[in-house]
């Protein structure tokens, strides 16, 4: 492939999308401004410092060529970092080669227009629920008597979701899944979706973690002692075989496409780079940990992880959109004049939403739009349905930026906390005159940034463009050339909206909460939030009195330690809250609110109800069981919520520390599990029940997965696929 200089005029870029050497001084201005000379690292030299030559203050980084200078001169000493560097671009011209590990670059993508669900997603429930139905873990786990036979129609398809709550959620999945199977109830899960901070979780189980929750714990204990955006870190990547690869490789390849890459985007390998990388163990031959460009690979967890042999439920990693009605968007292109998530029209935006994507191994997308691609595709150029470009599969660390990125969430998020939290050194610098810099020009507007993105969430091509319309569907999405998406905890921290896709038919949605204010009753609102949007009216079982205010305090004003005791009354009924989610609206003509409406689709039971903003409506009633991460009396020292090193955004954690909050959690899922056992056995007694009544068990639309049209190698380079030259 041809290397030409990739500017605005011949790629349609927006200008903003470049870095400018204006943006790239006065943030490195503010950032020396903020942090006092004595407190400032010596500079790393795997990171840009001021004294370095700066190629992207001359003329901004627009091809490839530009950003391997740039990148050159920022790593003036270590000449074995200097050859890693040189070789990025030949590693990636070698790789769009190779067919064996990147198959998918024989192969088209098509965007298919409908919520039907993947055929291989049906596929994958009937093989797990026959899996568990005739392994006998089910009957097993509810006590069923010896001579029951358990049909696979009558098996309850079970979820676990995890929340936003950075380490604390991810560690805190973590050792749900290693505790499920210690009591053995991970067998009987369909599907584990998550929110920011669980999303890594759900990258390290199925990739490095190799499905085994405990070693993947161990993982972290050996590598979370060091910020993943420290200097450190960058050097311990760098210093592993073809760490360069990793950090800059997906920058590369993003600027193939025509994209220009963001701040975020380097934030995004950095940060996955070191947490994927193996401190705690190594190969036999290995000298060095390395890193594996396997992990990296989203859709091919699909079957490298068992998950299509029905071996272990189906991943689903969430993010959503910043949307507004169409008649609001300030042009046929974009919803928003400017970028610029902190200007007057953002803040002044009226009902604007979260428009919810779900990234599985099979397809990414979002059932508000009624539009999937295939999850290798993602990243590539799109135009009327169809790819225009052929590439290896974006790295799962640009997918997991965006499944993470708080960082360009509302200021109203991580204000505060992140700049507290931030390491020392030139980027942690950089990022904190960012926020500072922000407080300084618009103070009067951070406490009402919750509709604001200080940093430039990442460009990613649209596979929506240039796609066909219709009525309530997708507004003028399909005429944007770039598609943003950000953290999904900016629209609900909790993952239950993908569970609730309309060809979906879960009866029970385990949801554990790491969220900072779980010991604040907000989770009920949050919950009613989402499902107002989904067509469910979710009403607690137990009505429960409100919690006093926490932390609790003396007659002094001092905190009050807790106790076993004091835990125990003030958390009693609150481990495993039983949450009934009804169905708000019949699927018939009658009783429908003004606006909504019906859209067909494959499906042989009828038409889906649509509200407003074009979000399907629930067809069923579920169960959820919400699971706070609360202290429990077995460890009454740690306070999740409150313990300064378990904030959400602490990326620097001890062994001792992760297995504090293991032991704790661990427990609360120990006292849960009467109370999860029972609400499985309901849903289990329902199903049976009405398949001995003659009720039709639900069945969904599919649609048949997108057949690549293979060609070999050899017809390949006779033919090449569009490019972005």
């Amino acid at each position: 492939m041809s290397e030409p200089g990739i500017t605005a005029e011949h790629t349609g870029l927006h200008p903003e999308d470049h870095w400018t050497g204006d943006d790239h001084a006065r943030f490195h201005d503010a950032a020396h401004a903020v942090v006092p000379p004595e407190d400032q690292e010596e500079p790393d030299q795997t990171l840009p410092d001021k004294s370095m030559p700066n190629h992207e203050e001359k003329k901004g980084i627009h091809s490839m060529k530009d950003l391997g200078h740039a990148l050159k001169d920022s790593i003036k000493h270590g000449a074995h970092k200097m050859h890693d560097l040189l070789q990025v671009h030949s590693h990636l011209n070698r790789d769009d080669k190779n067919y064996y590990l990147y198959p998918e670059l024989e192969w088209d993508a098509e965007l298919r227009r409908n919520n039907a669900l993947h055929l291989e997603e049906l596929q994958f429930l009937e093989t797990r629920r026959k899996r568990i139905a005739e392994s006998g873990a089910l009957a097993k786990f509810l006590g069923l008597p010896p001579d029951e036979v358990v049909h696979p129609d009558d098996v309850p398809i079970i979820g676990i979701g995890g929340s936003g709550g950075g380490y604390r959620a991810c560690f805190g999945l973590l050792t749900v899944f290693a505790s499920c199977k210690e009591v053995e109830m991970w067998d009987l899960i369909s599907y584990v979706a998550g929110v920011s901070g669980s999303c890594w979780a759900l990258g390290a189980y199925y990739t490095f973690g190799d499905r085994d929750a405990q070693n993947t714990l161990d993982h972290f204990m050996a590598n979370s002692h060091r910020h993943p955006i420290s200097a450190a870190a960058v050097n311990t990547v760098m210093n592993s075989p073809n760490g360069a690869d990793f950090l800059f490789g997906p920058l590369l390849y993003k600027l193939k496409t025509g994209v220009a890459p963001v701040i975020l985007d380097l934030y995004s390998t950095i940060v996955h780079s070191y947490m994927f990388l193996p401190l705690h163990r190594k190969e036999p031959g290995e000298t060095h940990a390395q890193l594996k460009k396997e992990w990296f690979q989203w859709s091919k967890v699909w079957e490298r992880s068992g998950i299509k042999a029905g071996e272990e439920p189906f991943p689903i990693l969430t993010a959503v959109r910043h949307e507004r009605p169409w008649r609001d968007w300030k042009s046929k292109t974009e919803p928003f004049e400017s970028n610029n998530h902190t200007s007057k029209e953002h803040e002044e935006a009226e009902d604007a939403w979260w428009q919810w994507f779900e990234v599985t191994p099979l397809e990414i997308g979002s059932d508000e739009l009624e539009g999937w691609v295939p999850t290798w595709s993602f990243g590539r150029k799109f135009d009327k349905g169809m790819n225009q470009m052929r590439l290896p599969e974006q790295s799962l660390a640009m997918i997991l930026g965006l499944s993470t990125s708080a960082p360009a969430g509302p200021l109203s998020s991580y204000l505060g906390t992140i700049y507290r939290n931030l390491p020392k050194g030139p980027l942690g610098a950089l990022m904190r005159g960012i926020t500072k810099e922000i407080e300084h020009v618009a103070p009067h507007y951070v406490e009402r940034f919750g509709e604001h993105h200080p940093i430039h969430a990442c460009n990613e091509a649209n596979p929506f463009f240039g796609a066909e319309k219709e009525p309530n569907r997708g507004q003028g999405f399909e005429n944007s050339p770039r598609l943003h998406l950000i953290d999904a905890g900016m629209g609900n921290n909790m993952p239950t909206y993908s569970f609730i896709h309309p060809n979906r038919d879960l009866d029970v949605i385990l949801n554990f909460d790491y969220s900072s204010d779980v010991q604040k009753d907000a989770a009920l609102q949050r919950v009613n939030d989402m499902g107002s949007d989904k067509g469910l009216k979710f009403e607690p079982r137990a009505h429960l009195a409100e919690l006093p205010p926490l932390p609790m305090v003396d007659q002094e004003g001092k905190l009050k330690p807790w106790t076993a005791e004091s835990i125990e009354k003030t958390f009693e009924g609150r481990y495993a809250q039983v949450i009934d989610g009804v169905q708000m609206y019949n699927h018939g003509e009658v009783g429908i609110p003004e606006g909504f409406h019906f859209h067909s689709q494959e499906r042989p039971g009828g038409p889906v109800l649509y509200n407003k903003r074009h979000q399907p409506q629930a067809r069923r009633n579920v169960i959820m069981v919400y699971l706070p991460l609360l202290p429990n009396k077995v460890q009454p020292e740690y306070d999740p919520s409150s313990a300064p090193w378990s904030s959400s955004y602490n990326l620097v954690w001890t062994p001792e520390q992760i297995q504090m909050l293991e032991k704790t959690q661990k427990q609360n899922l120990t006292d849960s599990l009467e109370t999860i056992r029972a609400v499985i056995r309901e849903a289990y007694e329902k199903r049976k029940k009405d398949r001995l009544s003659g009720i039709k068990p639900f069945v969904p639309a599919t649609h048949p997965p997108v057949r690549p049209a293979s060609i070999s190698p050899e017809d390949a380079a006779e033919h090449p696929p569009a490019t972005s030259s």
